[in-house]
């Protein structure tokens, strides 16, 4: 038989999904050869059978009471004995009793035939015996003479050593890996058997050149090959291989790399509205999310225009934290406030780093609105006013806050003594009369009242003036009242203007 081992795999490297590999095997031996028998007429050698000398034999012993009165049932025993070294087959027991006796009962029960107790043992093992019981009453004086003989069928046996060749992989990987680390896999095929195996090939999954060259192996003989791969997905990778050899023989083995993935997440949160001047507070989270543990992470918070930082410190690129190390699933938490300074829509962009090149990055929104704030002050020109003489009220509406407001209805009564002179303001006015019921009578007075058209919109920072010119025409206290509504007022604002009319 040739040589097998003298071949070797060349040495070889890929790295990528798969992997690549550095192959090697090393020279052994040829295995045993088989002895070529004699001639026929030749006897055996020992080397190839062992046979065994057998001389078959079978003792029979009867054993019982020497003495017994007539008439009276004993006990006797026969044991039959296999004394050679071999097992016998169709071993049989054949008892014939005088006329003179009677046998009460046999254990085990006997066949009779042709008046003789025939016992059919099968076979008795090497050294094996076999008891047969008897119980027996003879019904004269004398001797109780009873006869045994057995048969059997001796045998002669061949002994050979049958061998066996068995092949056994195991897969050699470490357990878990880092995404973008390189590690080696081992691949081992022994003959775990007790005969040599011939053609030996090992096929693996993940390398190319897959199938090594076919070789023999020893009992107690392997062989090794090892792959150098590099983890590039984030999964639970497995590594097969399957050996064969001549005669069918298979053995194969299976192994899973855990690809572990370091990842980080951030996250921002904070109010999705505010208002100008208020103050707002926002709240900045790192998790390590990842199944490693991550060195030296480092959160920042980038600011818009628009937004004053209050009570920390900032830098040109705006908030920066040092996290540290972070443990898998561990949480660091980071807070920062301020105060929006103009209106709009402010974006907020959290960002994280960490080692082996873990980033991330999360953003919100807050929309910064103002505030409609209006004032609404009114006097009179002239007070007191003599009846007949005139005087004019004066209304400003004035816009304190940071937002327009819009939709801004002013509306006057007029008190008895008072007759409308004119209206003006920057809509236009309308006056009306109608019933209202004074509060002292069941009688009614007409009550005059002016409505200017709504104001679209009054911008922050910025007033409206209306005034109203009347005429007295009756004396004593007159009050005149004024009221205010808006889009953003929940409740109209009143006021009033107490004015002095005197003369006859």
């Amino acid at each position: 038989m040739r040589n097998l081992w003298k071949r070797s795999l060349a040495s070889m490297l890929l790295l990528g999904t798969a992997g690549g590999a550095a192959l090697a095997l090393a020279a052994g031996g040829d295995p045993p050869s088989l002895p070529v028998l004699p001639p026929v007429n030749e006897p055996l050698p020992a080397a190839v059978t062992e046979t065994i000398s057998q001389q078959p034999s079978v003792s029979l012993e009867w054993a019982g009471p020497p003495v017994v009165k007539i008439n009276q049932a004993n006990e006797y025993f026969l044991v039959v004995r296999n004394t050679c070294g071999q097992p016998l087959q169709k071993v049989a027991v054949q008892v014939k009793v005088p006329e003179s006796v009677s046998v009460q009962r046999t254990v085990p029960a006997a066949k009779m035939v042709d008046g003789i107790h025939l016992f059919e043992i099968g076979t008795l093992p090497s050294k094996g015996a076999q008891t047969i019981q008897f119980q027996l009453k003879q019904s004269t004086k004398g001797e109780l003479n009873c006869q045994a003989w057995v048969t059997f069928t001796g045998t002669s046996a061949m002994k050979a050593l049958v061998k066996e060749p068995k092949l056994a992989v195991n897969i050699k990987a470490p357990e878990k890996v880092t995404l973008g680390d390189k590690f080696t896999v081992e691949y081992t095929v022994e003959n775990v058997g007790d005969f040599a195996a011939d053609d030996v090939r090992l096929k693996l999954d993940r390398i190319p050149a897959n199938e090594s060259q076919p070789q023999a192996l020893k009992p107690g003989e392997s062989r090794r090959l090892s792959a150098e791969f590099l983890a590039t997905e984030p999964a639970n990778v497995s590594y097969e291989a399957l050996a064969t050899a001549s005669e069918g023989l298979t053995a194969s083995a299976k192994t899973t790399v855990q690809v572990m993935v370091p990842k980080l997440e951030v996250s921002v949160s904070g109010p999705s509205e505010v208002m100008i001047g208020r103050k707002a507070v926002y709240l900045v989270k790192v998790r390590n999310c990842g199944d490693v543990p991550l060195t030296g992470v480092i959160a920042r918070e980038s600011l818009p225009a628009g937004f004053r930082v209050l009570g920390t410190e900032t830098g040109p690129d705006g908030l920066q934290w040092a996290v540290g190390d972070l443990a898998v699933g561990a949480v660091k938490e980071f807070k920062f406030e301020g105060t929006p300074t103009q209106p709009g829509s402010l974006a907020f962009h959290a960002t994280a780093e960490g080692s082996r090149g873990t980033k991330a990055m999360k953003s919100i929104n807050t929309t910064v609105d103002g505030i409609a704030a209006l004032r609404m002050e009114m006097l009179d020109t002239v007070d007191p006013v003599e009846k007949g003489g005139e005087t004019t009220y004066e209304i400003r509406v004035v816009n304190t806050g940071s937002k327009a407001d819009a939709n801004i209805v002013i509306g006057c009564e007029l008190p008895p003594n008072f007759v409308l002179v004119n209206a003006n303001g920057p809509t236009k006015a309308t006056e009306r009369v109608g019933p209202v019921y004074d509060g002292k009578s069941k009688d009614t007075a007409d009550r005059r009242t002016i409505q200017f058209d709504p104001i679209a919109e009054l911008a922050p920072k910025t007033e409206a003036v209306f005034k109203i010119k009347v005429k007295a025409v009756g004396t004593g206290d007159a009050r005149f009242k004024a009221s205010m509504t808006s889009k953003h007022l929940t409740s109209p604002v009143t006021k009033e203007e107490s004015t002095r009319v005197y003369g006859e």
